[in-house]
């Protein structure tokens, strides 16, 4: 019962495993800075994003990371207390998605995916507050602008469009406009770039670039290790444990709160269609699945008495992490 006692413990012991967790990622062993496979290389957002992280070099570059890390846990963390989907003050969901994230910078560390985390994340805040009414189009026009960027840098990222489409229907949104104004968000910052392209005289160039990338577009998850692949099999396995928990919950719920929970399984689904989509960058998308994976399996160890088989996963984790560390 070792995450349930956890889940009930101080802010205190909480915030010094997530200091803890932050140190350990930043003494890392590992160097890798860059994506396996670069299936973004003539991308010009992307390359801008990529040069700007090599320059910065391994230790500002890590430094940065963490801080995101941090302002995407902490944002989260507050999003699921406003929406009433933790009982209680505290940080054991930013606890669970350091755990998360511990694993994945061992694998791959790059300030792209933070990028588009905080982008994407941003659009999960904005649609979650739609339930109260208030500022509705500013909301959805908020949401699409930051899927649209993300997906200036990542072309899969646009599949989150469909993450605001089933928050429409989450909500039960049938005027057309709000559809209308999902539109004209997901395509204004596309027409800038255009704008802003032509003016520089890099539309043919990127036209290019895009035109390579989904030319020679292929699905290749080669180049993982056993313990790679042993550790993302531990991390679907936690989140198969807890999900039906969490779908099973959210038909007790009052209306508002369901709405929310289905919000955050929206975003999982998406989430991992998107990184199914991605290939070998993979990777690149893990701390996004991570923010909604993180709520379902704190939901899980909070509202239901037995932990003791999550538990379990936890160790084997932290002990694949440790093997993945002695075995650099």
């Amino acid at each position: 019962m070792i995450l349930k006692k956890l889940s009930s413990a101080g802010v205190f012991l909480q915030a010094s495993l997530i200091l803890a967790m932050l140190m350990a990622m930043f003494f890392s062993p590992f160097s890798e800075t860059a994506l396996k496979q670069h299936g973004f290389d003539l991308l010009p957002l992307y390359n801008i994003l990529i040069s700007w992280s090599n320059s910065l070099g391994l230790f500002w570059s890590k430094l940065l990371g963490i801080f995101l890390i941090g302002i995407i846990g902490l944002l989260f963390n507050q999003m699921a207390f406003n929406s009433d989907l933790l009982p209680k003050k505290g940080l054991f969901v930013v606890l669970i998605y350091f755990a998360m994230m511990l694993a994945w910078v061992n694998l791959s560390f790059t300030l792209m995916s933070f990028v588009l985390a905080l982008l994407l994340l941003n659009s999960l805040l904005n649609i979650s507050r739609l339930v109260t009414g208030q500022q509705g189009y500013a909301r959805i026009m908020n949401a699409t602008i930051s899927i649209s960027i993300a997906s200036l840098i990542v072309p899969q990222a646009v599949l989150f469009i469909l993450f605001v489409w089933l928050g429409f229907f989450t909500f039960r949104i049938s005027s057309w406009r709000e559809w209308i104004i999902s539109l004209i968000g997901l395509l204004t910052p596309w027409f800038y770039y255009a704008v802003f392209l032509f003016f520089t005289d890099n539309l043919v160039e990127a036209y290019t670039g895009y035109a390579h990338f989904f030319r020679e577009f292929r699905l290749n998850y080669s180049g993982f290790g056993k313990m790679e692949i042993a550790i993302y099999a531990v991390l679907v396995l936690m989140v198969l444990i807890s999900i039906p928990a969490f779908i099973s919950d959210a038909g007790e719920r009052v209306i508002n709160i369901r709405k929310k929970m289905w919000l955050n399984a929206h975003f999982l689904w998406i989430g991992l269609i998107t990184l199914i989509l991605s290939s070998n960058n993979l990777g690149l998308w893990l701390p996004i699945v991570f923010i909604p994976a993180s709520l379902i399996i704190s939901h899980r160890v909070v509202f239901r008495r037995k932990s003791w088989v999550l538990d379990g996963t936890v160790i084997a984790l932290f002990a694949l992490i440790i093997g993945l560390i002695i075995g650099y």
